[in-house]
């Protein structure tokens, strides 16, 4: 009888280890830890894919920093200047993304760049470029402005290094971004930024 009830327990135990099992292998990956989202933005995130994270972005301040004033609603408003090193040779179009996922009704994009025929470096002011509109329903920059008194937001800027020249004009919108981008990132990187009023 005592040998009958162990070996129930042992089928029980083994049926409850391969559902965690199967619950582990059903869950989203996107980089890092399973179902951990790097870039923010799920779709972002999907689009970079597997390609590596091979490209460097920075500022005028240090990755997790706060966006100085100046580059917000609160200051001037001035577009934040970027670096962006390590492009690879065979890349043809850089696409930049600064955007806060933190905002109330979901992700808003507060600039969107493409750069044909990047270099090993670009610089932002500095290399020919084409904007989008952002969320404000501006062509070219616009910088944080989150609500009074909410937490840090978290502004990414998102480098796409793309193995094509996509077909996005002046006024571009982030979806447009995104469609271009889909299935054709050979290598990324990302910065995030704080802001808070």
């Amino acid at each position: 009888m005592a040998s009958w009830k162990w070996k129930l327990v042992g089928a029980m135990a083994l049926v409850l280890l391969a559902a965690a099992a199967a619950l582990y292998l059903l869950q989203p990956r996107r980089g890092g830890k399973a179902g951990e989202v790097l870039l923010g933005d799920p779709q972002v995130q999907d689009i970079a894919g597997s390609a590596p994270q091979g490209i460097r972005v920075s500022t005028v301040v240090g990755n997790g920093s706060r966006v100085p004033a100046e580059h917000t609603c609160d200051g001037a408003d001035r577009p934040l200047p970027l670096r962006v090193e390590d492009v690879p040779p065979g890349a043809k179009a850089l696409l930049i993304l600064m955007y806060d996922p933190d905002a109330p009704r979901g992700t808003f994009a507060h600039w969107l760049v493409l750069v044909e025929s990047p270099s090993g470096v670009v610089e932002i002011p500095g290399s020919p470029m084409v904007e989008g509109i952002n969320d404000f329903r501006r062509l070219g920059y616009g910088g944080p402005c989150p609500p009074p008194g909410d937490k840090p937001h978290r502004y990414y800027v998102v480098a796409l290094a793309l193995d094509i020249r996509p077909e996005l004009a002046r006024g571009f919108t982030f979806r447009d971004a995104l469609r271009a981008a889909e299935g054709h990132v050979v290598s990324w990187g990302y910065i995030v930024l704080y802001y808070s009023r």
